[in-house]
């Protein structure tokens, strides 16, 4: 299962109001995509628009490495596959919690969170709207 099927699935796309701060809606769109789509890029350029925008991969207080039990742990500096395979990036529900809950205090209309976490579909309930940024392996050889 790919791309609207599997946001489907755990939950994108069904209806969610903004949330309410003194009368204001403040709606949250959550951009996810593999690693080096864009994400913490379109963050950068979002908030030199003047938008409310998070590079949840770029603040260490809501994503860490996660063991299979759950627990953060240091990534070691030059991972091996085996690591990899056992260990999760992980957002913190909590933390983006209070993100979103700052982003209301602040009278933000729009919140724009971007990266990707293995939890990613536990954001469900809490965006209004998932954007999915591709990229093909040729684009993004260059980059890398």
């Amino acid at each position: 299962m790919r791309g609207p099927a599997l946001l489907a699935s755990h939950g994108y796309g069904q209806e969610r109001r903004g949330v309410m701060w003194q009368g204001v809606a403040v709606h949250t769109f959550l951009v996810t995509g593999v690693s080096g789509a864009g994400q913490s890029t379109l963050a950068r350029r979002l908030a030199g628009w003047g938008h409310h925008a998070v590079s949840a991969d770029g603040d260490d207080r809501p994503c860490a490495w996660t063991a299979p039990d759950g627990v953060r742990v240091a990534r070691p500096h030059r991972p091996d596959a085996a690591w990899l395979a056992a260990h999760e990036w992980r957002w913190d529900n909590d933390r983006l919690d209070q993100i979103i809950a700052e982003a209301a205090r602040l009278h933000a209309p729009t919140l724009w969170i971007c990266g990707w976490a293995a939890n990613a579909p536990e954001l469900a309930g809490r965006v209004d709207a998932v954007f999915l940024l591709e990229i093909d392996q040729q684009t993004m050889r260059p980059h890398r």
